[in-house]
């Protein structure tokens, strides 16, 4: 049972309580601002990974390009402040894929018991984390 969305903004996130076995937590964002928990949007290429960037630039319009930059500035920030770590050194990976077996399925961090979930509609983006 969700209790209460948080809203991530422009200013760093202020953590509340921590995900349990059977309450997650779930953070709402606005993908079109311009920063995100305190990071500009401009300056994401050096928080973001190499694919992350990479794909970012395979984006046809600039509005879309914003959407997948933001709501990933936005998960590696949510993570970083529950992780306390910073933001850039987060390793995610890629779980193998159910149709194909190849490793592009959705992103997870390896070894560690936090698990997420990013999911974008319009010019929203939820993370939830469990």
């Amino acid at each position: 049972m969700i209790e209460y969305i948080n809203q991530l903004g422009a200013r760093p996130p202020v953590p509340g309580p921590a995900p349990t076995p059977t309450t997650p937590v779930v953070w709402a964002l606005n993908t079109t601002i311009d920063t995100v928990g305190g990071h500009p949007v401009t300056d994401a290429h050096t928080i973001l990974d190499p694919e992350e960037n990479e794909r970012a630039t395979r984006f046809r319009t600039p509005g879309l390009t914003h959407r997948y930059t933001t709501s990933h500035l936005a998960l590696r920030t949510i993570l970083a402040l529950y992780l306390n770590q910073p933001a850039h050194t987060i390793q995610l990976t890629r779980e193998d894929c159910p149709g194909c077996g190849q490793p592009h399925g959705r992103p997870n961090l390896p070894g560690n018991p936090l698990h997420f979930s990013l999911s974008h509609s319009g010019d929203h983006a939820y993370i939830a984390l469990a």
